[in-house]
C-alpha cells in the first residue's frame, strides 16, 4: 500500500491550519526546524515556532508515522528519520525549503509545507517503482556482511535515478564524495561511519550478495 498521498492530506492540513493562523496575525512565523550536521551522513533537527500545542501535536504524529513508514533505523525515533531524510532530499534537489548558513548547520523554513510536498515525491517515486527500500534490510546486510567496495551496487542506483555525475549521487545521498569514493572503493582508509554505510545501502537498495 502507497501511504505518502494520505500522508500529503495529512501535512498539507496542518499547513492549511499554520497558515490560518499566521494570517490572523496570532504569529508572525511559520514553523521551521534547526538542522546540523556532518558530510559523514549524521544530521540532527530541531523543529521551532510551531504556532500551537495543537499544531504541534499533530504534527510528531504524522511525522511519526511518516518516518516509521521510511524505515526508520532501530534506535532512530520515527520524527526524527523524517526530519533527517527530509533535510537530506531538500538539500540533494536544492529546494528553497532548506537554507544552508555554514558547513554544517541549516534551517528547513516552512517545516509542515516542506513536509507535505515530499509526500508528493515519495508518492511519484513509489509509483514509478524507484521508493527507497526498507533500511532495516541494509542495516542486516552492513552488519553481517565484512566486505568492501559497492561500486557495482552504487553504479547500477545511479543507472536507475538517471545520475550521470558521483558529486550529484553524493548529494542526493547525504554524504561527502570522498566518503561516496569510498564505499565504492575496495582499498584505502575507510571515510565513513556504520551508520552512514548502513543508510546509504538502504537508499540504494542493496539486499546481500
Amino acid at each position: 500500500m502507497n501511504p505518502w498521498n494520505k500522508f500529503y492530506h495529512e501535512f498539507k492540513a496542518l499547513m492549511d491550519e499554520e497558515d490560518r493562523i499566521v494570517r490572523q496575525r496570532v504569529t508572525q512565523e511559520f514553523c521551521y526546524a534547526h538542522v546540523a550536521f556532518r558530510e559523514s551522513g549524521e544530521v540532527q533537527c530541531w523543529v521551532q515556532s510551531m504556532a500551537t500545542e495543537g499544531l504541534q501535536a499533530g504534527f510528531e504524529l504524522v511525522a511519526a508515522e511518516a518516518g516509521r513508514s521510511l524505515g526508520s533505523p532501530t534506535g532512530t525515533p520515527a520524527q526524527d528519520h523524517w526530519l533527517q531524510q527530509l533535510f537530506l532530499d531538500l538539500r540533494a534537489i536544492k529546494s528553497d525549503h532548506v537554507n544552508i548558513s555554514g558547513d554544517t548547520v541549516a534551517t528547513i523554513e516552512r517545516l509542515l509545507e516542506a513536509s507535505a510536498t515530499y509526500c508528493l515525491r515519495l508518492d511519484r517515486r513509489s509509483r514509478e517503482g524507484s521508493m527507497v527500500p526498507d533500511p532495516k534490510a541494509a542495516a542486516f546486510f552492513a552488519a553481517t556482511t565484512p566486505r568492501r567496495g559497492y561500486r557495482t551496487e552504487v553504479r547500477d542506483w545511479m543507472g536507475r535515478e538517471q545520475i550521470s555525475k558521483l558529486d550529484r549521487a553524493a548529494r542526493r545521498l547525504g554524504i561527502s564524495l570522498s566518503a561516496l569514493k569510498s564505499m565504492m572503493s575496495t582499498r584505502g582508509k575507510r571515510r565513513y561511519g556504520e551508520a552512514a554505510l548502513t543508510r546509504v545501502l538502504g537508499i540504494i537498495g542493496y539486499r546481500g550478495d
